[in-house]
């Protein structure tokens, strides 16, 4: 599942998926263990926030099944902010969203089997 955002007039999937956070964890060079953390405790740099955006709109891209290639860059994405100066707030939102409640669905599966051993 994927959630969406406008930018510049046009709609686009965007996904923090294991694949977005990939890319984001290698390009930070931080641990999945790490992540919460790296946000938690306002780490993040203008850099970190567009490019959290742009791995999500990839991977938005990718599993919307979008035609066509994903053309977007960091550049495109900084020029989006300079129209909207609430977008880091929406991007940051949106990956705290998605990441929560794929946190929150695995701790529900594990409580489940362990109900289920006892």
């Amino acid at each position: 599942m994927y959630s969406e955002l406008e930018l510049g007039g046009q709609v686009y999937p965007i996904k923090f998926g294991i694949n977005a956070v990939r890319l984001y964890c290698n390009k930070f060079d931080i641990t999945l263990s790490k992540i919460g953390k790296f946000f938690a405790e306002e780490n993040l740099t203008l850099d970190s926030v567009l490019y959290l955006a742009l791995y999500g709109l990839k991977d938005g891209h990718r599993v919307a099944k979008v035609a066509g290639a994903f053309t977007l860059t960091v550049e495109d994405i900084a020029d989006f902010m300079d129209e909207d100066p609430d977008l880091p707030q929406k991007v940051i939102s949106t990956f705290t969203e998605q990441f929560d409640s794929k946190k929150k669905g695995s701790q529900m599966k594990q409580k489940t089997k362990r109900k289920g051993k006892s």
